[in-house]
């Protein structure tokens, strides 16, 4: 299965985007997206989607496929285990993404992930 995202513009509740959220209901299922190989200091991603898509258990990708346009098949999971926390005060800086207060931390800690992925260079 491919999954294509796309952008809406209009504005929704909280829990009117988490019912739009198509990769919600892929859960526990193998997928395949297309995206940019990236890295990031929480690991190997795939670019080029609204949510954080990462490749499980691998912290970069190879020299050969960093910024190149891949095809990636994978079982999809989620994690809450993204590095946040609401500033105690205005100088209060840590290795982590701060949030406003009121900010459920539990969902701004949250990225998906694709287990046992397989993946190859799309040829343009």
């Amino acid at each position: 299965m491919t999954l294509v995202i796309g952008c809406n513009s209009s504005k929704s509740t909280s829990s009117e985007r988490k019912n739009e959220n198509p990769f919600a209901v892929q859960l526990g299922k193998r997928i395949t997206l297309i995206g940019i190989a990236e890295n990031l200091k929480e690991g190997a991603r795939l670019g080029g989607f609204e949510r954080q898509i990462f490749i499980d258990d691998m912290e970069s990708w190879p020299d050969e496929l960093y910024g190149k346009k891949v095809t990636v098949t994978g079982t999809l999971i989620e994690r809450h285990d993204l590095p946040v926390y609401i500033p105690e005060h205005e100088n209060d800086y840590r290795c982590a993404r701060p949030y406003p207060i009121g900010t459920d931390l539990h969902e701004a800690a949250q990225r998906y992930l694709l287990k046992d992925a397989k993946w190859m260079i799309v040829k343009e």
